[in-house]
């Protein structure tokens, strides 16, 4: 049953239901108050809708990594969020749009790492980001292409990050590499292939 909590004065959710493996209920939190999220639903089998007031919230961090079953459509305010690391990590069944306002974040590292089912399209604003290490590591079904404002990411910041896309046509893979290519970073990632896709399409 739903857990009947006071969460009215909590900053941190971390680690509330990590490892509930048998955890399908709504989680009805009070999170106005809640500044992170850090591994809130780590593990869980829910994939019931999240309906949290997330506005003074600035990690994400593994949120809802190896939430196996998750799929629903997330309506968060993350204005403030700084990490998205390893938020949808081993997410197999999330294939649904990620509308957020990502002008905060610094962090997108392992976000959608071995997220086996996602494909859709991702329109971040990554300014600010300075680490995407292994972003869609794993992420075999994802074939989009993506056009990210890398001016911010730090040498090795793109390490590994497409390790594992098999589903990325050779068009797709030049139309990321004409868009981070412009910074000096992408040269250097590494990876099987070595990124070495200026030559495609």
């Amino acid at each position: 049953r739903s857990p009947n909590v006071d969460t009215g004065y909590v900053v941190s959710l971390a680690s509330t239901v990590d490892g509930a493996t048998t955890c399908d209920v709504p989680l009805d939190f009070d999170t106005v108050p809640v500044s992170t999220m850090f591994s809130v639903l780590v593990l869980a089998s829910s994939s019931r809708p999240l309906y949290y007031e997330t506005i003074q919230v600035t990690s994400m961090r593994e949120m809802l990594s190896r939430a196996y079953n998750f799929d629903q459509l997330l309506a968060f305010d993350t204005s403030r969020l700084a990490s998205m690391k390893t938020m949808f990590s081993n997410a197999i069944s999330l294939n649904n749009t990620l509308p957020f306002d990502t002008g905060s974040v610094t962090d997108l590292s392992y976000m959608l790492q071995f997220a086996t089912s996602f494909n859709q399209p991702v329109l971040f604003d990554a300014s600010l980001v300075t680490k995407m290490v292994q972003m869609f590591d794993g992420a075999s079904a994802f074939g989009q292409p993506l056009d990210f404002d890398v001016s911010s990411v730090t040498i090795d910041g793109m390490n590994g990050m497409f390790e594992g896309t098999a589903a990325l046509s050779e068009c797709n893979k030049r139309a990321i590499h004409d868009s981070l290519s412009v910074s000096t970073v992408w040269c250097c990632a590494t990876g099987s292939a070595g990124y070495d896709w200026g030559g495609f399409c």
